[in-house]
């Protein structure tokens, strides 16, 4: 699988970016491309919680069902999907203090299959 991995420090309490990211109702405002987020489970956000998201890239269009692996507040969330037959994804987002700020790490590791591959 390959990797795309990206780091931010944020000026804010890990607690509070912990919860922001974590909140599907606003993923399409920091996630640029994606035109919708919802979650289609019911209940807390938290391992088992599913969600599914929409976007476009490149021409093609996407439409993935997500399931949360790991939800360890205010640490780290682990997502995957695979209900795409071109990506397989794992997206891992870990948060830490640093300096009073939070440094938040995101790594998507996908595999390409098909056309995109």
């Amino acid at each position: 699988m390959a990797v795309l991995s990206v780091a931010t420090d944020i000026n804010a309490p890990v607690a509070e970016v912990f919860d922001y990211v974590g909140d599907q109702r606003v993923y399409t405002k920091w996630c640029p491309g994606v035109a919708m987020c919802e979650m289609t489970s019911t209940g807390e956000v938290g391992v088992g919680a599913t969600r599914n998201v929409k976007m476009s890239s490149t021409g093609f269009s996407f439409d993935w069902d997500w399931v949360c692996d790991e939800f360890d507040r205010p640490n780290k969330i682990v997502r995957s999907s695979d209900n795409d037959p071109r990506t397989k994804m794992l997206d891992t987002v870990t948060f830490e203090e640093i300096d009073g700020r939070t440094r938040v790490t995101h790594d998507l590791d996908y595999e390409l299959s098909g056309v995109l591959k």
